[in-house]
């Protein structure tokens, strides 16, 4: 099995910035590359639903390439057409 590792983003900081934020890496062992590909969505919808990310990067152990998502919005459903109010948390 071959070491792939995965770089998932979080938007920027401050409202509008343009560049994401590294938000996690994880490591993946699969046998192929799409098995690397296939874990690494997997991976990202399930921290997707937790908060609110923007991309994911996959490169093999020697930093070869293999995916990079495309998404410039932030991705979670959860959190979609909701309004933040800083003293009271997030509002339907």
């Amino acid at each position: 099995m071959a070491k792939y590792r995965m770089d998932i983003y979080k938007p920027g900081r401050k409202p509008g910035h343009p560049t994401p934020l590294l938000w996690r890496r994880r490591d993946i062992y699969a046998s192929d590359d799409a098995s690397a590909k296939a874990e690494a969505e997997e991976l990202y919808r399930a921290d997707a639903c937790q908060t609110i990310l923007t991309s994911f990067y996959l490169c093999d152990s020697i930093g070869r390439s293999i995916y990079e998502s495309t998404g410039k919005e932030p991705i979670n459903a959860d959190f979609r057409g909701r309004q933040r109010n800083p003293k009271e948390g997030f509002l339907h």
